[in-house]
C-alpha cells in the first residue's frame, strides 16, 4: 500500500513538472541557429542583439516562417511565448513584434516555433 502511495505521488510530481513555463533566466545568453547563420544574444535587461552570417534569411525563412529579426530590440517572456522585435528592413519598429512558442528549453538548447511553421532549434553559443 505504501508503494502505491509513493508511486502516485511520483506520477503527480512528473505531470506537474511537465507543464511549467520556461524560466526567463534560462533564456538569457547567447544562442546560435543550427546552421550558424543567426546569433541571438538575449540580455537580462530585456534587450537583445541579432547577427546574421554570410547568408541572412530572406523575408520569410522557408524552413521556419520566421520574418527578419531586428538587429537590436527588446524581448520578453510570458508563459511559453517569447516576444521579440522583428523588422523587414533591418530597423527596429516597437510596434512590430514576433511571438515564438517555446516548445522545449534546457540550459543548452531551445526549440521554438513561429505560428504553425515547423519548429527550429537554437543551441547555447560561446
Amino acid at each position: 500500500m505504501r508503494m502505491k502511495k509513493l508511486s502516485a505521488m511520483f506520477l503527480v510530481a512528473i505531470v506537474a513538472g511537465c507543464g511549467q513555463s520556461p524560466r526567463r533566466e534560462t533564456l538569457v545568453g547567447r544562442w546560435e541557429s543550427g546552421d550558424k547563420q543567426h546569433t541571438l544574444d538575449l540580455r537580462a535587461d530585456g534587450t537583445f542583439s541579432h547577427e546574421t552570417g554570410a547568408s541572412p534569411a530572406i523575408a520569410a525563412d522557408k524552413g521556419t516562417g520566421v520574418i527578419y529579426i531586428a538587429p537590436t530590440g527588446k524581448w520578453s517572456l510570458q508563459g511559453r511565448e517569447l516576444t521579440i522585435s522583428m523588422s523587414l528592413d533591418g530597423t527596429y519598429d516597437p510596434n512590430s513584434d514576433m511571438i515564438l512558442d517555446i516548445l522545449h528549453l534546457t540550459g543548452q538548447e531551445v526549440k521554438m516555433r513561429f505560428a504553425k511553421n515547423p519548429p527550429f532549434t537554437f543551441t547555447r553559443g560561446k
